[in-house]
């Protein structure tokens, strides 16, 4: 709703007292204003009519009357003067005079029950309550009496748009410079005009749908098709800034991916390196950083990290504690403790771990969950080398094979540094103050400036992958696996139990189509010079009415350029996924990037509208243009050619003509409103109605969420009844 004179800006109007005295007629404001219809004022209880009862300029407010020692002033100031030419004015108001019976008054200015301030005799009425407002109608509970003094203040009014003249709207101007550019001349067609529908009113008024999801995800995560979805993993690629899959170590004989015991007498699945680590060497100085999630075992010793002879080992305890210890090259203890503060436990949840051992300097700082652990030390410290180098390392179980970690493990980290950990800002460059894993680099370098030695950070199929410098004796990169991994899930950002709104998303809009930036594996030009692309885009369909708010495209500059980038949605020719092209036919301009703001490196860039596009179902082309550059100086968008999975395609604009290429597909995300589909439901269990009897007289919204919850937990279900705003059940 727009709104004559400035936006409110507070939360609630500036109040000001005074005290009279008998004499004074005048009194400092606190604040200045334009005149005596900026401030609503009583005296003694009684509202004040502005400019007959007193004047008001700048900060000082003058009574027609004297005010009397004892009655009290308030002073509201509905406006205040900014001192610039946008400042807003003064409150528009009228008077009336009840006589007993009629209940309406006839307001000179259009507005809404929320828009007013209405007195009687100077007593503030409470709106919805005492009374409504219709248009310019005005209409009370109950008729004003005889001779009452009627005071309509106009807070806020409905802005009133002049409506153009026939044939007045002139041809826009497709010269490069701030405007939408064509490259063969001719005008705009096509635009739609931005519908109001009930959609619109829905978003600001639905109840929100609000959910539990928990930080024992797995990789099917929650997809709402009308509602919000951009902070939840999907097979369409949003991007949700820091992931962490967490990765199942031999897995309980619940899992459906087990396949029995193995010679060692347990079930499930285990990772290890037989063969030397190249490139470690012996040290005085390891700096570890994982995340556990434990799914069984409580009382029996599991390891989670190991070398030949110990040197160093991570493990927990029968009591469910901690354990570290570390060898020299000989194979003397050179340090043993057990820490006490944070039992590791499957009731437990996530422990985010980071460990620091000195020996250089004797110390070592153990933090769970970024809570410092108190340790019982059975071999103290020494000034001595672990013997690190050449030695075997297994992760998940020790180098003889026994003593197995049975539960996730995400984000493996080890280097051969010394960070104190004391440090606040040392510890949030591996978990943030609400223990939210943060951006440690594709390799882990961000830490410490430098790739570690052992970082594993992938999702089952490839965490034997070493990100970090180490390699394997025969196996390169590569850990040896036994058994199998399974995929547990991810953890994003945040990754505790958290109940999400719509206003607690990063984004509001839900995604209606996309092709992921994962799907990356190259660029295409952009430019209007010779035969490079002008414009590059990607042929969709949309299968029902949609509102469009949101496009994010992947780019990228080569050399140097600068103007402005388009994003644009225009009609298509054709079907998309075979051999669809655009047309010079634009339907909306989305916004505008600046060029000369892109990297080097491609990355992924957002416009929102002020107002959605409104689409109906029908096939598009998403577009990215740009009316300048050349062979060496030009913007490129991201694409896949060699795997192309969307059921749309690529079309791009180039020497005079709209091309199709089948093979490949365009990086982007559409985000939109879909209009909601409401169905009767009969009962109100989950179970499908395919054909409902009739159409609703209620909206109803249901989502059903699948988590593959653990064995024996139970299902929770809650009836709400009752109204928002009087006008909607919940």
């Amino acid at each position: 709703m727009a709104y004559i004179g400035r936006d409110i800006e507070y939360g609630s109007f500036t109040k000001q007292t005074l005290t009279a005295n008998s004499s004074d007629v005048s009194f400092t404001l606190d604040q200045s204003v334009l005149d005596a219809k900026s401030l609503l004022v009583s005296v003694g209880g009684v509202i004040q009519e502005p400019d007959v009862a007193y004047t008001a300029s700048g900060t000082t407010l003058t009574f027609t009357g004297t005010p009397v020692t004892g009655d009290p002033i308030w002073i509201v100031y509905l406006g205040k003067t900014l001192g610039l030419s946008s400042a807003r004015g003064s409150v528009t108001y009228q008077t009336a005079t009840g006589d007993g019976s009629a209940t309406t008054v006839a307001m000179t200015s259009t507005g809404t029950t929320g828009t007013i301030i209405v007195t009687l005799n100077g007593v503030m009425q409470t709106p919805s309550t005492d009374f409504s407002v219709s248009g310019s109608t005005l209409t009370f509970t109950t008729a004003p009496f005889t001779g009452a003094a009627i005071g309509i203040y106009y807070v806020g009014k409905k802005a009133k748009l002049a409506v153009p003249a026939a044939a007045s709207i002139q041809v826009a101007d497709l010269a490069a410079g701030g405007t939408l550019p064509a490259w063969d001349g001719s005008a705009l067609t096509g635009i739609v005009s931005v519908m109001k529908t009930d959609i619109f009113e829905m978003q600001n008024n639905i109840a929100l749908l609000n959910f539990l999801r928990s930080n024992d995800s797995t990789t099917k995560r929650l997809s709402m098709l009308n509602g919000f979805n951009d902070m939840f993993r999907n097979t369409t690629g949003v991007d949700m800034g820091v992931n962490i899959p967490m990765v199942r170590f031999n897995s309980v004989s619940s899992d459906v991916n087990d396949v029995g015991a193995y010679s060692n007498g347990r079930n499930g699945y285990l990772q290890s390196g037989f063969g030397n680590m190249v490139g470690a060497v012996s040290t005085k100085s390891l700096l570890f950083s994982f995340i556990l999630d434990k799914k069984a075992g409580d009382g029996k010793q599991q390891q989670i990290s190991d070398t030949t002879s110990g040197k160093p080992q991570i493990d927990i305890t029968t009591a469910n504690k901690l354990h570290i210890s570390a060898r020299t090259t000989g194979s003397t203890l050179i340090f043993d403790a057990t820490y006490n503060t944070t039992l590791l436990t499957v009731a437990g949840g996530l422990y985010r771990v980071i460990i620091n051992l000195d020996f250089a300097n004797q110390t070592h700082q153990v933090y769970i969950n970024d809570v410092l652990q108190s340790a019982t030390v059975s071999t103290a410290m020494q000034n001595a080398e672990v013997g690190f180098g050449g030695v075997n390392n297994a992760i998940g179980h020790n180098q003889a094979g026994g003593f197995l970690y049975q539960g996730d493990i995400g984000r493996f980290y080890v280097a051969q540094e010394n960070l104190d950990l004391s440090v606040v800002a040392n510890r949030r460059k591996f978990f943030d103050a609400n223990n939210n894993p943060v951006d440690m680099g594709a390799n882990g370098e961000l830490p410490t400036g430098n790739k570690p030695l052992i970082y594993l950070n992938n999702p089952a199929a490839t965490f034997a992958t070493n990100l970090g410098t180490g390699t394997i004796t025969g196996n390169g990169n590569s850990f040896n696996m036994t058994g199998q991994l399974i995929d547990s899930g991810y953890l994003d950002l945040p990754d505790s139990d958290a109940l999400y709104s719509s206003n607690s998303f990063t984004n509001s809009y839900q995604l209606i189509d996309s092709y992921g930036k994962e799907n990356t594996d190259g660029t295409i030009a952009l430019s209007s010079s010779g035969a490079l692309n002008h414009v590059v885009g990607q042929a969709i369909t949309l299968g029902s009415s949609t509102s469009i708010n949101q496009v994010s495209m992947s780019l990228l500059k080569v050399g140097t350029i600068s103007g402005t980038i388009y994003i644009t949605i225009r009609a298509c020719s054709g079907t998309p996924g075979s051999g669809a092209k655009g047309t010079s036919e634009v339907l909306g301009v989305v916004g505008q990037i600046s060029a000369a703001s892109l990297t080097a490196t491609l990355s992924t860039y957002t416009v929102t509208l002020t107002k959605p596009i409104s689409l109906v179902a029908g096939n598009y082309v998403v577009c990215a243009e740009f009316p300048g550059g050349d062979g060496s100086n030009h913007p490129k968008v991201a694409r896949d050619g060699s795997s192309a999975s969307h059921a749309g395609n690529n079309t791009f604009y180039a020497s005079g003509s709209w091309f199709a290429d089948n093979t490949r597909d365009t990086i982007f995300y559409l985000y939109g409103s879909s209009n909601l589909d409401l169905i009767t439901k009969g009962t109100d269990s989950l179970a499908e109605v395919s054909s409902p009897a009739s159409a609703p007289t209620k909206g109803h919204l249901e989502a059903i969420v699948d988590e593959q919850p653990a064995s024996a937990t139970s299902a929770y279900s809650l009836a709400l009844t009752g109204n928002v705003n009087g006008n909607m059940n919940y």
